[in-house]
């Protein structure tokens, strides 16, 4: 499942299980939010049914991953004789995966479903088993302009930051969904400035501009970074206003700062990114680690205050590792 409007995927129902040949249906007036997914592929290698040949999957679309054995269809010789061959898994007898494991054992392994009962078309299921599926993150590519303001990171629309920033005209750029634990790259080119003049040549920041502080706003910390540099902060789901003291400030203030190799930001902590190379323009990908609590993540230049007049962009690609 490929969520649209930041392109998060979750793997729903595993390629060991789901053939190729499938049909989807999402217009379901009684169960809405539901897909139904019907598997009809055939093993290649037999020419035989597939395990879970002819039935159908219930998948809510929430990301919630809970999948359900929703139905079997049965109205040819063949799916009533695969029916009778369908062991407690949920399986075929006999058929093995790649790995030599049998269907019951692969099954198991993939999905995590312990429901073993085979339903007969048309049933009807309200509650079942969660898929143990891990979302995947999907590599994105931002354009972030001179204007966008860190400090307004989760702000709704209509918040203000100091010296007239305001959601959404000068809010950072959303890179999408993250979870705790996931790890995280980046690669940035261009160059922005604090005002009207020469951009810069780096996404690290810092050269003739120098660098400075900013202080805690909006429920997010301050930091120490270099002028023109990019910037990242990882938030929750609710408006970080709400959310109490923020984080102690990042130190970033001197070259050596900025060529760390891992770096673990805090939940609502300002951190430095730069380009995402341990040097300017060069060295190792600077590892990031999402804290717990996070739901989003959104990046930005730095500036004293006062987005609305810079100028420039970055070009930032944000891939997991």
């Amino acid at each position: 499942m490929v969520r649209l409007c930041d392109g998060l995927t979750t793997e729903l129902l595993s390629r060991e299980i789901m053939g190729y040949n499938i049909h989807v249906f999402c217009r379901n007036i009684d169960r809405s939010g539901w897909a139904y997914i019907s598997q009809f592929a055939k093993d290649l290698a037999s020419d035989g049914p597939k395990a879970f040949y002819q039935t159908v999957f219930a998948v809510k679309l929430d990301t919630s991953k809970t999948v359900m054995r929703f139905a079997h269809e049965q109205h040819s010789e063949v799916d009533e004789g695969m029916k009778a061959r369908m062991d407690a898994g949920g399986v075929i007898e006999g058929d093995t995966d790649a790995g030599g494991r049998d269907g019951a054992t692969a099954f198991v392994d993939a999905m995590a479903l312990v429901d073993a009962t085979v339903l007969d078309a048309g049933a009807r299921v309200d509650t079942g088993p969660s898929v143990d599926a891990a979302p995947v993150f999907v590599q994105v590519q931002r354009k972030v302009p001179g204007t966008a303001n860190p400090w307004l990171a989760g702000v709704p629309d209509g918040g203000t930051a100091a010296a007239g920033d305001m959601a959404p005209q000068q809010s950072p750029v959303l890179v999408g969904a993250v979870w705790p634990g996931l790890r995280l790259v980046f690669r940035a080119t261009g160059g922005v400035h604090f005002q009207a003049g020469t951009v810069g040549t780096s996404p690290d920041g810092g050269g003739s501009a120098g660098f400075g502080m900013h202080g805690a706003e909006n429920g997010l910390s301050g930091v120490r970074t270099p002028w023109n540099g990019l910037l990242g902060v990882f938030v929750g789901p609710d408006d970080p206003r709400d959310k109490g003291s923020p984080p102690a400030a990042l130190d970033f203030s001197s070259a050596q700062a900025t060529m760390f190799e891992t770096l673990a930001p805090e939940l609502r902590q300002v951190f430095f990114v730069g380009d995402g190379l341990t040097g300017t323009g060069d060295g190792k990908p600077q590892v990031f680690t999402v804290p717990a609590g996070a739901t989003r993540l959104f990046v930005g230049p730095s500036d004293g205050s006062g987005w609305f007049n810079n100028v420039g962009e970055f070009d930032v690609t944000v891939s997991p590792l």
